[in-house]
This record gives C-alpha cells, structure tokens and sequence, in this order.
C-alpha cells in the first residue's frame, strides 16, 4: 500500500506492500527478475534449432520482437502527437528489416532446416511481410 504522511493510499482493490519505507524492495526484486532473466538467457536455449519452436509465435514471424518495439514506436508516436517519432519509429521499422536480413544468412549458415522454416514463416508481420 502507498502511503502519505501516514494516511494510506489505496488502490480500488489490490493491496500492494510498501516494502520498506522508499520502496527498497521493488527495487530489489526489480534487479532479481533481471537477474533471473539474464541466468535464463545464459543457460542457454532448450531446443536444438528454429525447427523446434515453429508451432508457437514464431511460427508466424521472425522478429517478433522487433514487430513489438516498432508497434510500441508507432503508439507513442501516435500518442504524442509527434511526426518526429513517427520518423523514429519508420526508421526503427527499416532497421529491423535490416538487421532480420543479416541474421537469416547466419541462420541459414548455422542450421540446416532454416532455408524451409523462412520459406513458409514471415519476416516481421505475420501473414504479410
């Protein structure tokens, strides 16, 4: 719960603990689910190719991480109001692209089943491109 001067602020349902007196511990476990984050990526994929995760989302596009960043781009832009961001979020769109292009011939070059997985998946919006 958020607290003023000793009154509580409260949500209209959900309590949330203070977890210390500035809020130590969401910082705390903010930097331990980094942490945890960053251990997954270290150890390392559980499949053995781009075979193996085809059913699920990308399945349907390869940069779907990519696509995200450029649609959160896009709705900020839009937010804001700004041409200026929408350019921003073009250009990020153009990297994207870019950068997919360079990473299909290292994958190309790494597994050999990924020619046939980029024949029938996307670049970066499903069904379209």
């Amino acid at each position: 719960m958020i607290s003023t001067k000793g009154r509580p602020l409260t949500t209209s349902r959900v309590y949330l603990p203070d977890l210390g007196q500035r809020g130590e511990g969401w910082v705390v476990l903010q930097f331990l689910l980094f942490a945890a984050i960053i251990g997954a990526g270290v150890l390392g994929p559980l499949w053995s190719g781009p075979a193996r995760v085809a059913g699920a989302i990308v399945g349907l596009a390869l940069i779907i991480f990519g696509v995200g960043l450029v649609i959160a781009a896009l709705g900020w832009s839009l937010v804001m109001a700004s041409p200026l961001a929408l350019a921003g979020a073009v250009v990020l769109g153009v990297f994207f692209d870019l950068k997919s292009r360079r990473e299909e011939t290292w994958l190309a070059e790494q597994f050999a089943g990924y020619a046939a997985y980029r024949r029938r998946t996307r670049r970066l919006i499903p069904w379209l491109y």
